[in-house]
C-alpha cells in the first residue's frame, strides 16, 4: 500500500520542563548539534526562565550591546550567557517562548548519513523556510488577518512593521540550528537592560522598544474573544468549573499560551513526521557520545577547557566589569568629541 510513497523527515518534538535554564538548554542544543548519535531532527521547546536573562551571540560584545550599569546593579543576580549561534542580543524572562529546530540537510530534515553530503544550508533559505513552517501556526494562534502581514524579515519575525520574534542561526557542514524567542509579553525594565544596537535592521527605524515591538498575548486574547464572543467557554477547556473566571486571567493566559504550544507541533506535523520524546530518554545518550568522544558528559564538556568545551557559556562578573570599564571609556570619549 506505500508502494511509491516518499517517507517524510521524522523530527522528535522536545518540551522542557518549566525551570530547566536558559545556559543549560542551550548546551543542551549545541550537544544535540554536534554530537547527537541519532542524528534526528528537533524542535526543542521551552518557556523563559522567571527571572531575567541576558543572552548575546556568539560575536557579540557587552559593552556594545548591555546597559552594563544596570546590569551591575543586579549586583551578581543577572546572568548573561554567550550562545554558540550568532544573531543578535535578547533578555529572556517569563513573558518569552523559545523554541529551536536542530535539523540535519537542506532541504531542511532530509538528514543524509554524511553531514557533508548535504548541501550547505543558506542562512536566507531557512528564514524563508522556518516562515511557511510557522505561518499555520500564526493563523491558529492569531487569526488568519495576522497570518496575512506575517512575514521573516532579515533576521526578525513581524506582523506587518512590528516585531514579535527574534532568530538566531548556527550552521555546520549539512546541519543546523534555527532559534527564535517569541515575545509573548515584554517588560520595560528588561528591555532597559539592552543598550540601543548601533547596527538595527533597516524597517526598525531606530524606533524605540515600546514602538518597535508588539506582544503575541495582545494578539492572542484579541482572537480569542473574536471565537469565543467573551463566551465562558475557552481556548483549550479553559472554561468548566469556575465559569467566565477561569477562563479569563491566568487560567486563559496559560490556556492560550498552551495552545500556541500545539499549533507548532501541528505546524511541524504538516511537513514532517513528529515523535514526542521524554528529556530522561534524550539526556543518556547525549552523555554516552560525549563520553565516547573524550569529552566527559554534558557538565564536563561545558566546563571543559576551551579546545574541549562547548561554545555557549556563562560570562564571569570579572569579564563583564571589564566590558563596564571600557563601555564608560568609550561613553566619555563620545561626551569629549561633543
Amino acid at each position: 500500500a506505500n508502494c511509491g510513497m516518499v517517507a517524510r523527515p521524522l523530527v522528535k518534538v522536545l518540551r522542557l520542563p518549566p525551570g530547566f535554564g536558559v545556559k543549560e538548554t542551550l548546551v543542551l542544543e549545541e550537544a544535540l548539534l554536534r554530537h547527537d548519535p541519532s542524528r534526528s531532527n528537533w524542535l526543542v521547546q521551552t518557556v523563559g526562565p522567571a527571572h531575567p536573562v541576558i543572552v548575546l551571540g556568539l560575536s557579540g560584545k557587552p559593552r556594545d550591546l548591555v546597559n552594563l550599569r544596570r546590569w551591575k546593579s543586579y549586583d551578581g543576580h543577572l546572568e548573561v550567557v554567550k550562545r554558540f549561534s550568532g544573531g543578535g542580543t535578547v533578555v529572556l524572562g517569563p513573558d518569552t517562548m523559545l523554541a529551536s529546530w536542530v535539523m540535519r540537510g537542506w532541504p531542511a530534515g532530509t538528514n543524509p548519513t554524511l553531514a557533508a553530503d548535504s548541501p550547505r544550508a543558506d542562512p536566507r533559505a531557512i528564514m524563508s523556510w522556518s516562515e511557511e513552517v510557522y505561518r499555520p501556526m500564526i493563523a491558529d494562534c492569531f487569526g488568519p488577518s495576522q497570518a496575512a502581514v506575517f512575514s521573516a524579515r532579515e533576521n526578525d519575525y513581524v506582523l506587518g512593521d512590528v516585531k514579535f520574534g527574534g532568530n538566531a542561526q548556527a550552521i555546520t557542514r549539512g546541519d543546523w540550528v534555527h532559534h527564535t524567542s517569541f515575545l509573548w509579553d515584554w517588560r520595560p525594565e528588561h528591555m532597559a537592560l539592552l543598550s540601543q544596537p548601533r547596527k538595527q535592521p533597516d524597517y526598525r527605524k531606530q524606533r524605540s522598544h515600546e514602538s518597535f515591538l508588539t506582544p503575541l498575548r495582545e494578539h492572542a486574547e484579541a482572537h480569542y474573544a473574536a471565537q469565543e464572543g467573551g463566551s465562558a467557554g475557552g481556548v483549550g477547556g479553559a472554561g468548566g468549573a469556575g465559569g467566565a473566571d477561569a477562563a479569563s486571567g491566568v487560567g486563559r493566559g496559560e490556556a492560550l499560551k498552551d495552545r500556541f504550544w500545539e499549533a507548532m507541533v501541528q505546524a511541524a506535523e504538516a511537513q514532517y513526521d513528529v515523535e514526542h520524546v521524554e528529556l530522561d530518554d534524550v539526556i543518556g545518550p547525549l552523555e554516552d557520545a560525549l563520553a565516547a568522544a573524550g569529552l566527559g558528559g554534558l557538565r564536563e564538556w561545558e566546563e571543559g577547557p576551551k579546545s574541549k568545551r562547548a561554545r555557549t557559556r556563562v560570562l564571569g562578573e570579572e569579564e563583564l566589569l571589564e566590558e563596564l570599564a571600557i563601555q564608560e571609556e568609550m561613553e566619555a570619549a563620545v561626551g569629549t568629541v561633543k
